[in-house]
């Protein structure tokens, strides 16, 4: 990704501070910093007060890290900023085209942490979007879907969703529809010609995503999963997911659905989450239950050799591709490679290869390049702290 160089001089520093309190009677702090940029260039000065970029502080280091290097490679392709209370360095942390973004928080007390990011990106024409982000507050473990759900009922719930999206598709084909019908009951001039070719239109355009979403129907339970690029947002007592809005830019205008979001209560979901799930949404300690423990997507720690390291990857199909940094140097090397089993294989440029074997929640194994050093890496599990107690 192509990032927009500018010179930052100066960072101002606000300070959203929520306070969940524990059974115990202490205190879990969630400060949310926002990091202000004021820039050198002419052209970019009036962004100043427009681009809002989150730091979130936790009463913990090793969970503070983990959320923010997250965050920050998943919208920057960067770490974090080290020390995020003085001027950054780094020219390029907003991607090309960002002209406005800003926050909001949520999650449920003691447990979650949620961010969702709203922006505004132009560039032959400027868009709206958001992306939102859930975190578990016992060790800054991003939270995926899949790590909250049954396998199968993960893919009920995306076919719940689908019911909400076509019943939307079909409510405004039904509306739109009865407008036609009464429009072609008045006489026909220039401005009830362009009424009737707006609503023929619409009509059409819902027709297509009532269409493209019945489709997804038709197909198994694995491929319906793959669809879940739903976003969603862990709330202190319901389960918010949305996806995309159905309309490109070039049918914008005639998207009246826009995104649409289903809002589950939790209660609803007991006996269809997983060991993980129940604990994170209901505080209850419950095993025996299907636990989920995938590494991608995740912040992982570790060592080569002596050096500190932090890393994450994705893994897609067997394949893993990522990036990973020496903490002292902080500069991003691509890896990519395949996983099998419990073993994965990755490769970096001038025929650097690691060899890492999985055993519980590390993997172990070899950094191989001119030199051989020994290479660990783990990923978040929760901590026995108490902030999972109601």
């Amino acid at each position: 990704m192509r990032k927009t160089v500018f010179k930052l001089r100066t960072i101002i520093l606000a300070t959203i501070t929520l306070t969940w309190a524990l059974i115990s009677g202490a205190a879990e702090l969630v400060e949310v910093k926002t990091i202000t940029f004021k820039s050198n260039v002419a052209d970019r000065k009036n962004l100043q007060e427009r681009i809002k970029l989150p730091y979130v502080v936790t009463s913990r280091q090793s969970v503070t890290d983990n959320i923010n290097h997250h965050l920050y490679l998943e919208n920057f392709d960067s770490l974090a900023p080290a020390h995020p209370e003085e001027p950054i360095d780094s020219a390029d942390i907003v991607p090309e085209g960002i002209i406005e973004q800003s926050f909001v928080s949520y999650g449920i007390k003691n447990r979650v942490f949620g961010i969702t990011l709203n922006f505004e990106a132009c560039g032959a024409y400027c868009e709206v979007a958001e992306k939102s982000y859930n975190y578990d507050l016992s060790s800054g473990r991003f939270i995926s879907l899949k790590s909250l759900f049954f396998q199968g009922n993960l893919a009920a719930l995306s076919r719940r969703y689908s019911v909400v999206q076509m019943e939307r598709y079909k409510s405004l084909i039904n509306d739109f529809s009865n407008q036609l019908l009464e429009q072609r009951k008045r006489p026909l001039d220039k401005e009830g010609a362009e009424i009737i070719d707006d609503l023929q239109a619409r009509i059409e355009f819902n027709r297509n995503c009532l269409e493209g979403i019945e489709s997804l129907e038709q197909k198994d339970d694995y491929e319906i999963e793959q669809r879940n690029s739903m976003r969603f947002q862990i709330k202190e007592s319901e389960l918010v997911v949305s996806m995309e809005r159905c309309s490109v830019h070039a049918t914008l205008a005639l998207d009246d659905a826009g995104e649409i979001s289903m809002s589950v209560p939790y209660e609803e979901f007991r006996g269809k989450l997983s060991q993980y799930g129940y604990n994170l949404i209901f505080g209850e300690q419950v095993t025996g239950l299907e636990e989920y423990s995938n590494f991608s997507g995740q912040i992982l720690h570790g060592t080569i050799g002596r050096f500190p390291i932090i890393m994450k990857i994705a893994v897609e199909k067997g394949k893993i591709y990522g990036v990973y940094f020496y903490e002292k140097y902080r500069r991003p090397i691509k890896i990519e490679g395949r996983q099998q089993g419990n073993e994965i294989i990755l490769l970096e440029s001038g025929d650097i290869k690691m060899d890492l074997i999985r055993d519980g929640d590390f993997f172990e194994g070899w950094w191989r390049g001119k030199k051989s050093f020994p290479m660990k890496v783990y990923f978040p599990k929760e901590q026995s702290n108490g902030l999972w107690n109601k």
